[in-house]
């Protein structure tokens, strides 16, 4: 009776730490049961840089980091974080090269999916929302911009990034008093 109580005790011990594992990685249970698919074209590629566009090596460094992560997210769709490192990506491309109408469009993707997926982790929703508003900023959306800013802001008033966000949406909306208040 003993030994079967312990074996049932250790199964369930180690789902439990499946689960976490899998929760923590940025799966959910919809992942799991093959909810999530990549479409045809979901992972915009990354164009050849111009002379004189960054390093060679950093070059290498980001065609390396875009490589594992469209391949873990051709294996897992649902991996969250995944799609929102991909889209610092882009952000960081676009102000490198300075192709800016390719890879801000390109990031909003990767980040618009992670907000349609609708995560249940409300730290990875405050990333996508508070990488949006960033996006926005850098495409001169304001007023967007700052409503994004603001739905991140209710969800973690305590990241001073964010607090960055809403002091330049300010600035650029011509409302100085409230980006100083900020």
């Amino acid at each position: 009776m003993k030994k079967k109580f312990l074996v049932i005790l250790i199964i369930s011990v180690s789902a439990l730490c499946g689960l976490y594992f899998l929760h923590m990685t940025g799966w959910n249970i919809n992942h799991i049961a093959g909810k999530y698919t990549l479409k045809d074209n979901e992972l915009p590629g990354l164009l050849k840089r111009k002379t004189g566009s960054g390093s060679d090596e950093e070059n290498k460094r980001f065609i390396a980091k875009w490589t594992i992560l469209t391949n873990t997210l051709k294996e897992n769709p649902a991996i969250f974080k995944a799609r929102l490192e991909l889209a610092e990506l882009y952000m960081a491309e676009a102000r490198i090269t300075g192709e800016h109408p390719y890879y801000y469009p390109a990031a909003l993707k990767m980040i618009n999916s992670v907000i349609n997926m609708d995560p249940k982790d409300r730290n990875i929703l405050f990333s996508a929302l508070s990488l949006k508003a960033s996006v926005q900023l850098s495409l001169h959306q304001f007023t967007e911009g700052m409503k994004t800013a603001k739905q991140a802001l209710a969800i973690n008033p305590y990241n001073s990034a964010i607090y960055g966000v809403l002091v330049d949406a300010n600035v650029e909306l011509g409302d100085y008093d409230e980006a100083v208040k900020m």
